[in-house]
């Protein structure tokens, strides 16, 4: 038996939190390079997603994100300054001509986006949705009672939608093939793919998140993808790049083959802008 399967059988979970913030403090690795591919559910004690401890994180957090949607200022993080211009560029064009926005955002957390996109066009009414996990979900309806949260792909993927974005998501599905190809029919004038760790040299490969230090007591698998064999696959669902942008995000992966650069993906049906 590993350290962390006995620590996870015989120690209380108030203990077990405190062990993953003291591991942190002492210097654990949140990023591991996986050469092995992608870990199975039951290996290295993976929890994934749907845990409390991210959606009360996110919620503590919340009134901050909000009051920052209101104000003049800049945001502490450059790195986040480029998400959301990036953002604002793709939500500003599809909302060209319109009065009402429908917007789908594919693992949306608890919905900042939908409190963004109300102040950046605020004489346009954005009709959000969100698929999440349930303990997201749980959350997001208590704080966002304008938006729809879906716990099942199935639900949401019933209608189309003016944007379908994925920000910071897509590199956490196993399958991520599969859900471009899906994604690719449910919207009607722009797909935005961002915040996906690329690889321009070495094949795509997996890793694993460790964000104890965030407060998020799990862990996670991703993909960093390459960006050729990103595009390739996108190409053969049918959809046309419009642009790319490039972020700031770079986390740095001990043993990897490459390091990754975060960029941003604006796929319609048309020419490219």
């Amino acid at each position: 038996m590993n350290l962390r399967h006995a620590v996870k059988q015989f120690v209380p979970p108030i203990l077990v939190s405190s062990w993953h913030r003291l591991r942190s403090n002492l210097g654990v690795r949140e990023w591991e390079y996986l050469p092995g591919g992608w870990p199975s559910p039951n290996d290295l004690g993976i929890k994934g997603w749907d845990v409390e401890s991210i959606a009360r994180v996110q919620k503590d957090k919340w009134s901050k994100s909000v009051n920052f949607t209101q104000g003049t200022g800049l945001p502490e993080d450059p790195r986040v300054q480029h998400t959301l211009l990036a953002y604002a560029y793709v939500l500003t064009l599809t909302a060209r001509m319109k009065d009402s926005v429908s917007v789908l955002d594919w693992g949306g957390g608890l919905g900042y986006y939908c409190a963004l996109g109300q102040a950046l066009i605020p004489g346009v009414h954005i009709e959000y949705h969100c698929l999440e996990t349930p303990a997201f979900c749980r959350v997001g309806r208590e704080l966002l009672r304008e938006a729809v949260f879906y716990e099942n792909e199935s639900d949401c993927l019933r209608r189309r939608y003016d944007l379908v974005l994925v920000s910071g998501a897509l590199q956490y599905f196993q399958e991520w093939r599969q859900v471009v190809q899906r994604l690719g029919q449910v919207f009607q004038s722009y797909l935005f793919i961002t915040r996906l760790p690329v690889v321009s040299q070495s094949g795509s490969f997996v890793v694993l998140q460790r964000p104890y230090q965030h407060g998020y007591q799990t862990e996670y698998p991703a993909w960093f993808l390459n960006r050729q064999e990103f595009l390739n696959s996108t190409n053969a669902t049918g959809l046309q790049l419009q642009r790319e942008f490039l972020l700031s995000e770079k986390p740095f992966v001990p043993d990897a083959p490459e390091q990754c650069e975060y960029r941003g993906y604006l796929f319609g049906k048309g020419s490219p802008l």
